[in-house]
Parts: C-alpha cells; structure tokens; sequence
C-alpha cells in the first residue's frame, strides 16, 4: 500500500500539484494499488502450397489485456521535474490484427511475393485522457517484391517496395506522429563458379528518402552494401 501523504510530503505536491505533460491539465488519479498485467489471446490461420507454385500464408490475432499499464509522463510547474507514473487501466485493452502472405513461382525463376498487415488498439475510447498505451505499431504495412535467383547463369536479383501507415509513438521520451514512408530496395547477385563464390551489390532505401522509424530517432536514408560469399558447395 502507497503512503500517498509521505509522496506529497516528499515531493511537496500540495502546494506544487503535477500537470499531464501533454496538456498541462491536473493529474489526478485515486489509484493506490498496482495490479499484475494480465494477457489472453487467441490466433487461428491458414498456410497451404498450391499446386507447388502458390504459397498462401494468413491468420489473425486477438489480445485481451486485463489491468493493462498505462503509463503517463507529468511535470511539478513550480520546479519543472519531469515524472513518469504507471497505473493499472480499470478497462479492458483490446488488440487485433490481420497478416496475409502471397508467394508466387513462375516457372521462369521469377518469384513474386507480397504481404499486408493490419493491426488496432481496439478501444482507444477506453484509455483515460493524459494516458499512454505505448502501442506503437502503424495499422497498414504492405511489402512487395519480385525476384530471380538464375536470371542468367550467372545474374540474379531481387526488388523489393514497403510501405507503412502514419502512426502515433508513445514513449516515457517524446510522443509525436510518425509519417508515412516508403522504401525501395534493390540486391544484385553475380557468381564467380571458378572462385565457388557470389558476390552481391545492393542497399535499401535506394532513392534516399529519408524517414524516421519513432519519435526522438534519427532520420534514415539510404544504406548500399557489398558482400563476397565463398561457398565450397558452390552449385
């Protein structure tokens, strides 16, 4: 049990109360007792080879959390000490979300592959004003590629787009909106069968759009990369 007239004592919160840092409005809560987080879920899917060229991979979840951490950052005005405090949601938090996975082969080596994910925090009306679910996770994500290992004996490659929605970041650090972004990656293989050895060129991000991944992280650009493999099994 929290001795909460020791706290305000200590941290002469009477006379100088905690603001919630994202609106400056009084924090109050009545909470005296946090309880242990707890978790059920449930996920069903389907993953099948079709005629031995078509791979379907899907399935979706669902994440009950009970007495779900909440987590708020605070600041005291008169003395601008920043806080962070964790409460015990008195609601139920809700997650789902949905994967699907195309993989095509064509008999001409070429690989077409592709998948999309949703994800939600289900009952965002739930969570009380000033709260934090560190969630973090954008709804929409979608990467595609095409690619070809033998597209001559000796050059192979591999093309890749991804794409994630705009999304809020919650942290004890910053919170803020992530943009929306794109890449594009791009691989080259080429073998050396005298030397049992493949060597690749490549880098992702390639038309150097820059992004950021969360609140308070560098921004990203593009990233080029060169490797040698030996492989004594060469074939």
């Amino acid at each position: 049990m929290i001795d909460e007239q020791h706290i305000r004592d200590k941290y002469n919160l009477d006379a100088d109360p905690l603001l919630n840092l994202t609106d400056f409005t009084p924090y109050e809560t009545s909470q005296t007792e946090f309880e242990l987080e707890q978790n059920k879920s449930f996920e069903i899917g389907y993953r099948s080879l079709i005629g031995d060229q078509l791979l379907i991979d899907t399935y979706y979840y669902n994440s009950v959390f009970t007495n779900f951490s909440l987590g708020a950052n605070l600041i005291q005005g008169g003395t601008g000490t920043v806080f962070q405090t964790t409460i015990s949601s008195d609601q139920d938090v809700q997650t789902q979300g949905i994967v699907m996975g195309l993989s095509y082969a064509l008999k001409s080596g070429f690989k077409l592959s592709g998948n999309y994910s949703w994800n939600e925090l289900s009952n965002p009306e739930d969570i009380p004003e000033g709260f934090q679910t560190e969630f973090n996770t954008p709804e929409h994500k979608v990467n595609l590629s095409i690619s070809n290992r033998k597209l001559t004996d000796k050059i192979g490659f591999n093309f890749a787009w991804r794409w994630q929605d705009a999304f809020l970041w919650e942290s004890t650090f910053a919170v803020g909106e992530v943009d929306a972004y794109s890449t594009l990656d791009l691989q080259i293989s080429y073998a050396l069968p005298n030397l049992k050895s493949r060597v690749k060129i490549g880098g992702s991000n390639v038309l150097n759009e820059r992004y950021t991944q969360a609140i308070g992280n560098p921004t990203v650009g593009a990233v080029w990369y060169a490797s040698i493999t030996f492989d004594e099994f060469f074939h």
